[in-house]
């Protein structure tokens, strides 16, 4: 017998969240009378015209020059601006709470011997980039801060600097990866994490995880003796 446990974060995937985190450092430029910014989330050359989530101005978000990156640790500073979306500070009504105010068993002491897979957009940014299989918390915050610098030099494999060079949210993408497992859902930086694609030939993801919640909510697949 299993004591199931499941939360869906709506608007926490990787776009949505993209969203939220554009939003946020607009609204900010814009509270502060600022039209455009650098931000260290993104590498120099990087530029989009982002709405602030008032939704009453416009603000130009750029990528931080080489000089500016050099001074600063960009990946603690995207992380902090990352972190924010999580609204950490909502009030917890059941206690324990991940974020949002949501509910959610300690991690680590509920789920202390069992096996933590991390799928679909996990996967899409870790493996390309030589994170394989079986790995810790740690190692994609150390990723996380390589990639952060913005450097594809820093990558000795060819198709990895091209996997870095083509996309420009690599930085804030593994930044939020990073936030939602270790400030998000409280996983400790040497806990043991798995990433794949399939289980058993069985494609992961999350279409199968909330079409099996649908069908026990409502009772489509019932069994009848005769």
């Amino acid at each position: 017998e299993y004591t199931l446990y499941q939360h869906s974060y709506l608007g926490y995937g990787l776009m949505e969240a993209r969203k939220k985190i554009k939003a946020l450092i607009a609204q900010e430029a814009s509270a502060s009378g600022k039209f455009s910014v650098e931000h260290p989330c993104f590498p120099a050359g990087f530029r989009e015209e982002v709405m602030a989530g008032d939704g009453k101005s416009q603000v130009t978000i750029k990528g931080m020059s080489k000089d500016a990156l050099a001074s600063q640790k960009s990946s603690d500073a995207c992380h902090q601006q990352v972190r924010r979306i999580l609204n950490k500070d909502v009030p917890c009504a059941e206690k324990p709470c991940s974020f949002e105010g949501v509910y959610q068993p300690e991690l680590d002491k509920t789920f202390i011997d069992n096996p933590f897979y991390i799928f679909s957009y996990f996967y899409d940014r870790t493996f390309p980039l030589g994170v394989r299989d079986e790995f810790k918390l740690a190692d994609v915050k150390a990723l996380t801060e390589k990639v952060c610098k913005h450097d594809v030099s820093l990558f000795a494999a060819k198709e990895q600097q091209e996997e870095v060079g083509a996309e420009n949210h690599y930085c804030m993408d593994l930044a939020f990866q990073y936030s939602l497992l270790r400030d998000g859902v409280g996983m400790l930086e040497n806990r043991t994490v798995r990433s794949t694609r399939k289980i058993k030939d069985a494609e992961t993801g999350w279409c199968l995880g909330a079409s099996l919640a649908v069908l026990d909510q409502n009772k489509y697949c019932k069994y009848k003796s005769y």
